[in-house]
This record gives C-alpha cells, sequence and structure tokens, in this order.
C-alpha cells in the first residue's frame, strides 16, 4: 500500500506488475505499463482518493477490467468516452475473458479524471 496526502505517483518500466493499492488526497496518478511483466491469472490495483488524474498504459495482450466509482468520474477507456456523475463507471476490454494475463482497476474518488489506454 503506498499513502500520499498531497503528490503525485508516476511509474514506468519493466517492474512486476502485483496487487496494490494507492491513497492519494490530491494529485496525479501515472503507470505506464507498457513494459511490466504482468504475472498469470489476474491482478487487482486498487486506487482510492480524493481528486485526482489517473492515467494508466496496459500491453494489449492484457485483459482489463475497469470500475469507477465517485461523485464524478471523467473516462476516456479504452476508445470510450464518457461522463459518470454518482454512479459506478464500467468498461472491460474484449478480450478480458479469454485473456491469460489480467488487470482489474478498482477506483474510489470524489472526482477523478481517468485515462486507460491499451498499446
Amino acid at each position: 500500500m503506498h499513502f500520499k496526502l498531497l503528490g503525485d505517483v508516476h511509474r514506468a518500466g519493466d517492474g512486476q506488475v502485483r496487487d496494490e493499492e494507492i491513497w492519494l488526497g490530491v494529485g496525479d496518478i501515472d503507470l505506464d505499463l507498457t513494459d511490466a511483466d504482468f504475472p498469470t491469472g489476474e491482478t487487482t490495483l486498487r486506487f482510492f482518493g480524493f481528486v485526482s488524474s489517473v492515467a494508466l498504459l496496459i500491453p494489449e495482450d492484457v485483459g482489463v477490467s475497469i470500475a469507477s466509482t465517485g461523485f464524478l468520474t471523467d473516462a476516456k477507456v479504452l476508445d470510450r468516452t464518457q461522463e459518470t456523475f454518482f454512479a459506478t463507471f464500467r468498461a472491460r476490454s474484449d478480450s478480458y475473458e479469454a485473456a491469460e494475463r489480467k488487470v482489474r482497476l478498482e477506483l474510489t474518488f470524489f472526482v477523478v479524471d481517468l485515462k486507460v489506454k491499451q498499446v
């Protein structure tokens, strides 16, 4: 678990992706996971905070499932754009069920600008 009241979390490179929680009061989460090593099965990333921008780059061969709950979610996810107000935004890559390696993103923010792209 990582906790920051104010500030940003930036990560890129070829490390191992593991189940993780990031708690952030106000700031940005920017993760480039294109060179990261995803284990077989499902990995869960949970992000919590007040106001944040969350941007993730994920390899195309990794299945992605997203649930973002909050007062306002502005999502640009997997070629889909949507704003939700007092509701849970959900999206899933077409390949999620069949993928050998998967990542499940669970976000809980008051306000979040969410961008997830597979490359």
